[in-house]
């Protein structure tokens, strides 16, 4: 990791998902060949990482009864 890196990391913002994040979200999916099947449904486990304005990743749990 470079010193700009470093830089750049410290201003990343973790934050719940919200449903207009979708379409970036579902930008995100598309670009990495991921499916975009069920993301609305499991949306309230969903979290976004934040590069500014800009939507730099997310992470979702697909929660399931046993």
């Amino acid at each position: 990791m470079t010193t700009t890196d470093h830089a750049s990391a410290a201003h990343v913002r973790i934050e719940p998902a919200t449903a207009g994040d979708v379409p970036a979200i579902f930008a995100l999916l598309t670009a990495s060949g991921l499916p975009h099947d069920g993301l609305p449904d499991h949306l309230q486990t969903a979290l976004v990482a934040r590069l500014g304005p800009e939507l730099a990743g997310c992470a979702a749990l697909e929660v399931y009864a046993d």
